[in-house]
């Protein structure tokens, strides 16, 4: 059933356990451009549900400051999924060293659906 395009984001609590999957203690730099500014996060926590339309939901805080965390929703429409796409693809391909063996095989299969939405 698709997300109702009125509604801003996914209500993540209705989904249940099985209704997304997550990577929690993440570290991945993403670097934010609008408007000529840009400031570099880090990506804390990434997860995605394909139980509507595609979301993803970040954790991210500027870099150097781990006290400043917000979460963003972003969809397949949203302004800023093509760059935290190719932030995470480019994540994919230099991952952090304490990333389990599973976490990568799952964020394969996420960097699959990802890119093929970029392209």
């Amino acid at each position: 059933m698709p997300h109702p395009a009125h509604q801003n984001s996914v209500v993540w609590n209705t989904l249940g356990d099985d209704g997304f999957d997550e990577i929690q203690h993440f570290n991945c730099p993403w670097t934010i451009t609008s408007n000529n500014e840009s400031i570099t996060v880090n990506i804390t926590y990434l997860k995605w549900t394909f139980c509507y339309d595609f979301w993803i939901r970040v954790e991210i805080h500027p870099h150097g400051n781990p006290t400043a965390s917000q979460l963003l929703d972003i969809d397949e429409h949203h302004p800023l999924f093509k760059s935290l796409a190719t932030a995470l693809l480019n994540y994919y391909e230099f991952p952090e060293p304490h990333l389990t063996d599973f976490q990568p095989h799952v964020y394969g299969e996420l960097m699959d659906h990802l890119s093929y939405k970029v392209d």
